[in-house]
C-alpha cells in the first residue's frame, strides 16, 4: 500500500501549509498571522467574508504591525482627518492591500468589528478607504492598528498627495477643453 500526505492549504490565504502547527476551529492556516486574522473575522461574526471567494485573504506572514498612536496627537490627527467635531469624525486611508471583492466586503464592515465607527466605505480604484467614526467610542489609532491586523495596513501620510492634486488638476483641464 503506497501512503499519500494529503497537503494542507491555509483557510485564510489558501497557500500551502507545512504542518499543522497553526490550527484554530479546525482550520488549517500556513502562518500565525493567517490564523490571527481568522481569529478577529470569526470573533466578529465577519465569517461571510470566506464565502465570497475561496481563500481571499492574503497571507499575513509578512505582515509588519506598527505602532500607531502617533494618530491620536492633536497635530497629526488634525492632518489625518477630513473632519473633525465632539461626537463624529472621518478619516480617509490609502490601503494598498485592497485586492478582491473580498477585501471591499470586509473593510466596508468595519463597523461590525469597531461600534465607534459609524461607516466605512472603499474606493477599489484609488485603494482608499473612507471611515466615520465617534472620537469618544474609538480613535484612529485603533482604527490604523485593525486594519493593520485584518493584513490591510494603511499607508498614513501628513503630506498632501501632489500627484493626486496635479492630476484632478489636469483631469479639470481636459474636461474644459
Amino acid at each position: 500500500m503506497i501512503a499519500t500526505s494529503k497537503q494542507l492549504t491555509c483557510y485564510h490565504c489558501g497557500q500551502s501549509c507545512s504542518d499543522e502547527e497553526f490550527k484554530s476551529d479546525d482550520k488549517n492556516f500556513c502562518c500565525y498571522g493567517c490564523k490571527v486574522v481568522f481569529e478577529i473575522i470569526n470573533d466578529n461574526n465577519l465569517c461571510e467574508y470566506y464565502k465570497i471567494e475561496s481563500h481571499p485573504g492574503l497571507n499575513a506572514a509578512n505582515s509588519h504591525h506598527k505602532q500607531y498612536e502617533e494618530l491620536d496627537e492633536p497635530s497629526v490627527r488634525k492632518k489625518l482627518l477630513e473632519f473633525d467635531s465632539d461626537d463624529f469624525a472621518r478619516v480617509r486611508f490609502r490601503i494598498p492591500a485592497i485586492h478582491c471583492s473580498s477585501c471591499i466586503w470586509l473593510l466596508e464592515s468595519l463597523q461590525k468589528a469597531d461600534k465607534g465607527v459609524s461607516r466605512s466605505e472603499v474606493n477599489f480604484q484609488r485603494k482608499e478607504v473612507c471611515i466615520d467614526f465617534n472620537p469618544w467610542e474609538t480613535s484612529l489609532s485603533k482604527i490604523a492598528a485593525f486594519l493593520d491586523a485584518l493584513g490591510y495596513p494603511p499607508v498614513v501620510t501628513t503630506e498632501p498627495d501632489k500627484k493626486k492634486e496635479n492630476k484632478a488638476n489636469l483631469q479639470l483641464v481636459l474636461k474644459l477643453g
